[in-house]
């Protein structure tokens, strides 16, 4: 079972291109050392922005997809005070940011989680295009108690999809 843990985050095809049907402009939320864009350019998203606050991770990430000749653009940025303009982007992607400012249990929240999460919330609420913008939520752990914290009435509807294969350590996308 520990194998489990430590392999890397494998999103089926599938899922991708049900989720992701098209996609001129695609934001990547916390990218860490994800290969999923280099995926997603592959499956024709040809414009993609990853962001994350570790400026070694930005420059680690874009000297390694340039030398594969992808133009994807690369920025430092925290996710709580995102810089691009409102009614930006089509698909917006987190696959564990959101979850790596979570520490303690899901059913005592602290009141700094409370508020970096209603502040990220916004911020993706705020640059997703408003007619069919999409944030995909990946993320490691179940998805029943978080899925309620994240409607938001009006903004967006949320649709948990349980990833993985049966017996396997499940993705959900919420």
């Amino acid at each position: 079972m520990v194998q489990h843990l430590f392999r890397p985050l494998v999103i089926p095809r599938e899922a991708l291109t049900a989720a992701i049907f098209h996609c001129p402009n695609v934001l990547h939320l916390g990218t860490g050392m994800s290969t999923l864009l280099s995926d997603l350019y592959q499956l024709d998203c040809p414009t993609q922005t990853a962001i994350d606050f570790s400026s070694v991770c930005i420059s680690t990430m874009s000297a390694l997809r340039a030398f594969l000749d992808l133009p994807i653009t690369w920025l430092t940025m925290d996710v709580c005070t995102m810089t691009f303009p409102a009614n930006w982007v089509d698909i917006a992607i987190d696959k564990g940011a959101l979850d790596a400012m979570h520490n303690g249990s899901l059913l005592d929240l602290a009141n700094e989680f409370k508020a970096n999460m209603k502040t990220y919330l916004h911020q993706v609420a705020r640059v997703l295009k408003p007619d069919g913008g999409k944030w995909l939520y990946v993320r490691w752990q179940q998805s029943g108690l978080v899925a309620e914290l994240l409607e938001r009435s009006g903004v967006w509807n949320v649709d948990v999809k349980v990833l993985g294969e049966q017996g396997d350590l499940q993705y959900h996308d919420s």
